[in-house]
């Protein structure tokens, strides 16, 4: 009886497998009409005209270098429609046509791609005339409505228009697969919703990912580079990533790369995430150098929170913040990247940095305009211009950094910008602090040692007042006043200055209260109209104590 109900199961399995083999074009357009699960022959399999799924459709193939499905009617390939599911493995699915066309629509269905070749669409631009085609052309993916997509190993390329739009509410779950040479990769609107995992986005023309509208996407472990595109001739600059309107994005881990202008830009209220990513190569700029994209742009009053993740090799800088954006960096490295501010920040913008460390670069942390920033627990080091240069009507607070080895100066403060420096090591610059126009600065409790020439220098009309501070080994003087600025100077340690501990030129002025200055040729020089009135200060070791020269 064993023997006998095994032959009878064998002999209704190979009987189901006869029924649901595809072999031919009716076979195949048999299939969609009555729905069910099949395998399909290799071969190649040409169909003129759409095809609608209808309820549960499953074909599975032998791999996408044996089956071929090209579509050449259209203008879209296959429909799946309210309820209706779809599921393809293991074959290639192109568009053929002279005309272009979309390969999948999904309207309030659900598919799934497993193992699948998408795309080959034909260039060519046609009206919108079907409302299943709302971009008109050329898409390998569309979902509209409430519609799902679960996409694993599969490749979308030389699409026309994208690779994959996702509009309404539909949700797209995108993993191990790839999107190359489309004109776009992803494109989410109004409440759409992606999550793409251990994927790669390669030499899109324009953008990989574009969010729009309350669109969110969470994109993790993925790769993207060569997107976008600089083309002078025709005024094309596109980043790879843009994120705009209410979108939301996060990404975690993976690379953007090779960005010909931007990586990522972010404007309206959007909000961006950047965890533990490696921004390398991105935002290159035009040959005469009038213009240079940083690797991330902040505008309007987007926010972008950078968290764990390295920038480095950058052109045209690392970060770029405009309007009303907010820039947050916490712990991570920003390392030989370009332009006169490699992070810069204007108008009203906002930048706070907190526990991360700048290496090398090429400029300086330039905050100007009317913008605010907060420098904390940070290293910046080794630049080719300053550490930190503030103007214009800038506000910026310092506190607990070590700026050290700058070819210029530790921290530049020009026009009528502000800033408080506290509990920070500026050390090995060839200024420490430089102030010029008329900027103000309240200097707490800094270590300011073994600069080439000065540990701070006030030129113009600036103001300061230093208190409790180091200020050490200085290769020509400690503070040095010139031009008609002011200083007020109380309870610091000037030690052992090459030249001069306190250094008051031209119609500059300065109060001493209760300093100590020793080991320098001169403790304190007045020069042509400089002035200081001085109180409980206490002198050693000096070549002279207080030297006037008028």
């Amino acid at each position: 009886m064993r023997r006998l109900g095994t032959l009878v199961l064998a002999l209704l399995l190979c009987a189901a497998f006869a029924q649901t083999a595809i072999e031919s074009v009716d076979d195949l357009v048999a299939a969609f009409a009555s729905g069910g699960e099949y395998r399909i022959a290799p071969g190649t399999y040409a169909l003129d005209g759409s095809l609608d799924v209808a309820g549960a459709l499953s074909i599975v193939g032998s791999g996408p270098d044996d089956v071929t499905i090209e579509a050449s009617g259209g203008p879209i390939a296959v429909r799946v429609g309210e309820g209706a599911r779809l599921h393809l493995e293991g074959l290639r699915l192109v568009w053929a046509g002279d005309s272009a066309g979309d390969l999948v629509v999904v309207r309030n269905g659900h598919v799934v791609l497993r193992g699948v070749d998408l795309g080959l669409a034909k260039a060519g631009t046609v009206e919108p005339a079907d409302p299943w085609r709302p971009a008109g052309h050329g898409t390998a993916l569309v979902l509209q409505g409430r519609a799902e997509a679960d996409v694993e190993d599969t490749r979308i390329i030389r699409n026309e228009n994208a690779a994959i739009e996702v509009l309404g509410t539909s949700a797209l779950r995108l993993a191990t697969s790839q999107v190359g040479d489309n004109h776009r990769g992803i494109i989410a609107v109004q409440e759409a919703r992606i999550d793409v995992r251990g994927s790669t986005f390669l030499d899109q023309f324009a953008q990989a990912i574009v969010l729009l509208d309350d669109a969110q996407a969470t994109l993790t472990d993925s790769g993207f580079g060569g997107n976008g595109v600089l083309d002078v001739e025709r005024g094309m600059w596109l980043e790879a990533i843009r994120v705009v309107d209410q979108a939301r994005a996060t990404f975690r881990g993976g690379i953007v790369r090779d960005s010909p202008v931007s990586a990522i830009a972010a404007s309206g209220t959007a909000e961006v995430v950047i965890d533990g990513t490696l921004l390398e190569a991105n935002g290159d700029g035009l040959e005469d150098g009038s213009r240079r994209w940083a690797a991330v742009v902040v505008m309007d009053e987007a926010r972008v929170a950078v968290q764990r993740a390295t920038v480095r090799g950058s052109l045209g800088g690392a970060f770029e913040v405009r309007q009303a954006g907010t820039l947050v960096i916490e712990d991570s490295t920003v390392a030989a990247n370009g332009a006169f501010g490699h992070t810069r920040v204007s108008d009203q913008g906002t930048l706070v940095i907190q526990g991360s460390r700048f290496l090398g670069n090429e400029g300086s942390v330039f905050v100007h305009g009317d913008a605010r920033a907060a420098i904390h627990g940070s290293e910046l080091l080794d630049g080719a211009s300053s550490g930190v240069t503030i103007g214009e009507a800038a506000s910026v607070d310092i506190v607990g950094n070590t700026i050290a080895g700058h070819v210029a100066r530790g921290v530049w403060i020009d026009g009528d910008a502000s800033a408080d420096l506290t509990d920070n090591t500026i050390t090995g610059n060839e200024m420490g602090l430089w102030m010029t126009g008329a900027a103000t600065a309240f200097v707490t409790e800094n270590r300011v040692f073994d600069n080439l020439h000065s540990g701070a220098v006030l030129l113009g009309g600036t103001r300061a007042v230093f208190m409790r501070n180091e200020i050490t080994g200085n290769g020509r003087n400690g503070v040095a006043l010139a031009d008609e600025s002011g200083g007020h100077l109380e309870d610091n340690r000037l030690l052992g200055n090459g030249q001069v501990g306190v250094l008051i030129v031209d119609a500059a002025t300065g109060t001493l209260e209760g300093n100590t200055i020793a080991g320098s040729e001169s403790g304190v020089r007045l020069e042509d109209q400089g002035a200081a009135q001085g109180v409980d200060n206490v002198f050693s070791d000096n070549g002279q104590n207080v030297t006037e020269a008028r």
